[in-house]
């Protein structure tokens, strides 16, 4: 995937240039190119995977729950909020992929300046090939709007992985999805997939190398003006990749 079709040029029209404070450029948190490229290949494989598993065919199943750390449904993690009050959500606002990931460890910041970059670890991720996050200004058809936002929302109350799946089941109405992790989804996960009229289809995590699905599970979160922006692209593109970057 070229760095090109990650770049967000929608993401800076005319109302982004400037806050109104002294003409100051506006910041947008993006995705590190290589990285999101990488993600979205990862996504795709694991999709594909299962359709060929459900379907005997690839490219039939286009969303899927990804756990990629707890040993069995109902962990203290599947807990949100009320087990871990600094847990979320988080991804960056991807133009190719919907997704949305559970982060429940303290984010590594690498840098302030010139611009801030952190480095955060999924937990479990909710996928959709067929819904980026971001589609534009007021797009009430983005993952963003049908899924994230509704998560991010939720009381401590509401923040448990039947909630998280309930939400993102209710967007997939209707489909086959992916259940890739180390259990097999319990009857409680399945009643609500059920009740979505979603078919799940389940795959060991362990189908997939260790070393692949945890290069996936850390990403970079950048913090830039449009021409950090432009000037990063720049660099990759010259084969030149940033100090900050050990991976």
């Amino acid at each position: 995937m070229g760095i090109s079709s990650l770049s967000p040029p929608t993401w800076w029209p005319k109302e982004f240039e400037s806050d109104g404070e002294a003409g100051r450029l506006r910041r947008a948190w993006c995705a590190y190119p290589p990285e999101a490229g990488a993600y979205l290949d990862f996504i795709r494989g694991v999709l594909r995977t299962a359709s060929l598993a459900a379907c005997g065919v690839p490219d039939r199943i286009a969303q899927g729950v990804i756990d990629y750390a707890s040993p069995r449904e109902g962990s203290m993690s599947h807990r949100g909020a009320a087990w871990n009050s600094d847990s979320g959500w988080i991804d960056p606002s991807y133009e190719t992929l919907g997704s949305c990931s559970r982060e429940d460890t303290e984010p590594l910041v690498l840098q302030e300046q010139p611009y801030r970059v952190s480095l955060h670890r999924r937990e479990l991720s909710l996928v959709n090939l067929q819904r980026p996050n971001w589609t534009g200004p007021n797009d009430e058809a983005s993952f963003h709007a049908r899924v994230i936002s509704p998560l991010v929302e939720l009381t401590e109350a509401e923040d448990h992985l039947y909630t998280w799946l309930s939400l993102f089941f209710a967007d997939c109405h209707g489909q086959n999805v992916a259940y890739v992790s180390r259990y097999e989804p319990g009857a409680r996960a399945r009643k609500i997939a059920a009740a979505h009229g979603v078919k799940l289809t389940h795959l060991p995590l362990t189908q997939f190398p260790d070393a692949e699905r945890d290069a996936q599970r850390w990403f970079h979160f950048l913090h830039l003006t449009r021409p950090e922006w432009e000037t990063l692209l720049q660099d990759l593109a010259a084969g030149r990749r940033p100090a900050w970057y050990q991976g």
